[in-house]
C-alpha cells in the first residue's frame, strides 16, 4: 500500500485488521496491529 503513495490511517488498519481475523488470519492480524500502535 504505501509502495502506491497511499498511507494507512486507523480506518484502513481497522478493515484490514478485521477481515484478517475474519479469515483466521490472526498473526498477520496482530502483526498489523502492532504496525499500526508504533506508527
Amino acid at each position: 500500500m504505501e509502495d502506491n503513495g497511499c498511507t494507512p490511517d486507523a480506518v484502513t488498519y481497522e478493515t484490514l485488521i478485521r477481515a484478517l481475523s475474519e479469515d483466521d488470519k490472526n498473526d498477520k492480524a496482530e502483526k498489523l496491529l502492532h504496525e499500526m500502535i508504533s506508527r
